[in-house]
């Protein structure tokens, strides 16, 4: 059996029918030990969807079966068309309640006659051609002169989509990896929402010593990579309803979950985990081995800057991007 996921939008595939001789029963019977399995592994269930198919024969890959055939009985979704509605739901679901463009950019690179590039995934909002963008938390405004995705030219970028973006007036040091995209023309203005002065986050420790206040470990956070030291460990939590156990403990112990601040020790932007997963989700590393992860739970925001251009203006940018 192979699993498809992607937020709400979920589904089983059950291949290899012809195994089974496409039998109804057998189907219902993985179905339901399925569900039984995700729930023991805490993986909600609600609204996945069954799809029985036989690739030997194609038998409900690409259509529904023919009345008659081995897999008349099923009434549901064929495979293709389960897989078109996970599509569909990578550009509506959002892992949040962020409305806003949110691009960590991945990479950073010059292209000849085109200039400046950045690509990365949109985790939320969408982007177009002639928009401005800003990067945080370095507060450089870029605009957009196009978008490419999968090789073609593209006008719009949506959630999900995995974008290269064309910019104008910047160089290649002004972005960096681990910086994220956010529209200019946001409501707030994005200007007050940059780089992160402290978190506090939920984190669940695996390290034989422990943490305490004062530990620094490398955050790996989207694309970002910035050392973060633990400046309080404020309360220690029951792992079994996720109630507080004991505040202000001195440590958190290997295996304990509990809540702590952190502070980056360099520029760092990311969401709170309810704001946008993707942006406040985090695991923690010490000489590249994982001593705990966790979600961001709030974030204090550093005081606002003013955006800035890139380092390449009028006749500078358009030389670059024919130079490059």
């Amino acid at each position: 059996m192979d699993v498809v996921a992607h937020s709400k939008e979920r589904f089983d595939e059950c291949g290899r029918m012809d195994v089974v001789a496409h039998s109804k029963e057998r189907f219902y019977e993985v179905a339901v030990a399925m569900t039984a399995a995700m729930k023991r592994a805490a993986v909600p269930s609600d609204g996945v969807r069954f799809v029985p198919v036989c690739a030997t024969t194609g038998a409900n890959v690409a259509s529904a079966p023919e009345q008659g055939s081995a897999l008349s009985w099923h009434t549901g979704s064929y495979l293709t068309e389960a897989l078109a509605a996970v599509a569909l739901a990578a550009h509506a679901n959002v892992d949040g309640t962020c409305k806003e463009l949110r691009m960590p950019v991945q990479d950073v690179f010059r292209v000849s006659g085109v200039g400046t590039v950045v690509c990365g995934k949109i985790e939320a909002g969408s982007v177009i051609k002639g928009a401005m963008l800003l990067f945080a938390p370095s507060g450089v405004c870029a605009e957009v002169k196009s978008i490419e995705a999968h090789g073609a030219s593209v006008e719009e970028g949506r959630p999900g989509d995995v974008v290269g973006i064309s910019l104008r007036g910047v160089a290649t040091g002004d972005v960096s990896r681990g910086c994220v995209a956010l529209s200019a023309q946001a409501s707030p203005p994005p200007p007050a929402q940059l780089a992160v002065e402290s978190f506090q986050a939920t984190v669940s420790v695996r390290r034989a010593g422990g943490v305490t206040p004062g530990y620094v470990a490398l955050l790996c956070v989207h694309t970002a990579h910035v050392p973060c030291r633990i400046s309080k460990v404020v309360s220690r939590l029951d792992k079994k309803t996720g109630k507080v156990a004991e505040d202000n403990p001195s440590s958190l112990g290997d295996k304990d979950v509990g809540t702590v601040e952190l502070m980056p020790l360099r520029p760092l932007f990311l969401e709170e985990r309810a704001v946008l997963g993707p942006l406040g989700r985090f695991v923690m590393q010490d000489h590249h081995q994982i001593v705990a992860f966790g979600a961001v739970k709030s974030v204090t925001r550093a005081p606002p800057v003013a955006c800035k251009p890139g380092s390449l203006t009028g006749g500078a940018a358009g030389a670059a991007a024919e130079g490059a």
